[in-house]
């Protein structure tokens, strides 16, 4: 039987596989439309990036399928906003699907 010590680590790093699966698919989930919609409005990186007073690595890094590593939800919001997009962030607590959610 593991210490208790032992099954504490266990479970935290289980916990943060999980965030860290979590983080990934919604930076994925950000990155896709705005890559997209940078292609359809063939608007370059050096474009977005004046426009949304960013670095053109901050953009590569928006653009990039791995979602932009560490950027902060507000220069994900100003890009999505350059680009006619609608930035949003929801929360729920799991026991209802989105849909029900949005429809309460």
């Amino acid at each position: 039987m593991e210490s208790f010590e032992g099954l504490k680590k266990l479970v935290l790093s289980n916990t943060d596989a999980r965030t860290a699966a979590k983080e990934n698919s919604l930076r994925r989930d950000l990155a896709r439309p705005i890559r997209l919609t940078m292609e359809k409005l063939d608007i370059s990186t050096k474009d977005l990036a004046k426009m949304i007073g960013v670095s053109k690595t901050q953009v590569r890094r928006l653009q990039h399928k791995e979602g932009g590593g560490n950027l902060t939800l507000n220069i994900i919001c100003r890009a999505a906003d350059a680009l006619g997009l609608v930035c949003e962030l929801r929360l729920y607590d799991g026991t209802d699907s989105m849909e029900e959610v949005e429809n309460k």
